[in-house]
């Protein structure tokens, strides 16, 4: 697995909807305790300033975010797991 500082490198924000800003995939996030949530990072600009904020995927922000990570899929999960 491969973490990325958050000083050095942004979580790709593509997704558009029903927020401000953008919104990118679930992520692995790691915080400046220790602690690791999946989360959804949302990026912007607001009345002139930028935003890059994190939230759990049940609304809970995370503050002093210090690296991410992508979640990588089993790709058995998508094509099934039935073997012939």
């Amino acid at each position: 697995m491969h973490w990325n500082d958050i000083k050095e490198d942004e979580p790709l924000c593509w997704k558009t909807g029903n927020w401000d800003g953008r919104k990118s995939d679930p992520l692995l996030i790691r915080d400046s305790d220790h602690s690791f949530y999946v989360a959804e990072c949302y990026t912007g600009t607001m009345d002139g300033s930028s935003f890059l904020d994190f939230y759990t995927l049940d609304g809970m922000e995370i503050v002093n975010v210090v690296s991410w990570s992508l979640i990588e899929a089993d790709n058995d999960e998508f094509e099934g797991t039935d073997e012939q």
